[in-house]
């Protein structure tokens, strides 16, 4: 039987980096990563009124900006068409 985990990615500090107010979790939105999981990044609003400000949890320690790959992935990739000279349907087949 297949089992559902759910990973959900929060922030360290919980503080705002307009008002240095604290922050109340408001939410999470799905994000595929790999193209083949679904994990989920906490979605975050000031407790401040007047600031309002609303942000997210940040992997861009793990993934650059605009890409649902991981940077081990795309690493891994690399490796293997350099190694064998592999063609990229075939280095697909050999990472699943």
């Amino acid at each position: 039987m297949k089992k559902k985990y759910k990973v959900v990615y929060l922030k360290s500090i919980e503080k705002c980096p307009i008002c240095d107010s604290d922050l109340n979790k408001n939410g999470t939105n799905k994000f595929l990563l790999n193209k083949d999981r679904i994990i989920r990044k906490q979605k975050y609003v000031c407790k401040n009124k007047k600031c309002n400000k609303h942000s997210q949890a940040c992997l861009k320690k793990f993934i650059d900006k605009h890409c649902n790959y991981t940077k081990n992935m795309r690493e891994s990739g690399l490796n293997i068409s350099l190694i064998g000279y592999l063609s990229y349907e075939k280095s697909q087949i050999s990472l699943n």
